[in-house]
């Protein structure tokens, strides 16, 4: 069994924890087919429905924000169309793994965030301000902009305040 966090597109909805058995059940979780999106740091994957933008979904803003966030590259680019979850990474042998604990409790639990950026190599420095967030989604959009515009920035996140 997998344990993922399910995305709705509808921000009215929560996002939720959710155990996964099989891709029968991934595939109930996206509405159709299975799109895997591999995330940078840390190694997850967002599962999207392959067709959500052919079928007209709507945008997943929360799961776009978080891909953007996590893999910079993709900033502006692209967006995710339709519900969405998130699990780890497959291991060696391509079995998807559980989203990391500590993300999962950091989407789910944390009462409000902050956004640090590093401006060098991954062993320099995390740096913040005091800006702080009471949801997780907003301030990964504010770290994925600062990243984007910032060019000193190379890599940003979003942490407990």
């Amino acid at each position: 069994m997998v344990t993922g966090v399910i995305i709705p597109t509808d921000e009215s909805l929560a996002i939720t924890q959710h155990e996964f058995n099989d891709l029968r059940d991934y595939q109930q979780a996206v509405g159709g087919l299975i799109e895997a999106i591999d995330l940078d740091s840390p190694a997850m994957s967002l599962f999207a429905n392959e067709e959500g933008k052919l079928l007209g979904l709507p945008i997943n803003r929360r799961a776009t924000i978080l891909w953007w966030l996590h893999s910079p590259a993709t900033y502006g680019y692209d967006i995710l169309a339709g519900d969405a979850v998130l699990v780890g990474q497959p291991d060696r042998h391509g079995e998807t793994q559980s989203a990391p604990p500590e993300f999962v409790s950091l989407l789910l639990d944390a009462p409000s965030f902050k956004v640090e950026v590093q401006t060098s190599g991954p062993e320099s420095p995390w740096y913040g301000n005091g800006r702080r967030f009471q949801d997780y989604f907003s301030a990964a959009m504010y770290a994925a902009d600062l990243s984007h515009r910032w060019t000193q920035v190379t890599r940003a996140r979003v942490v407990v305040a």
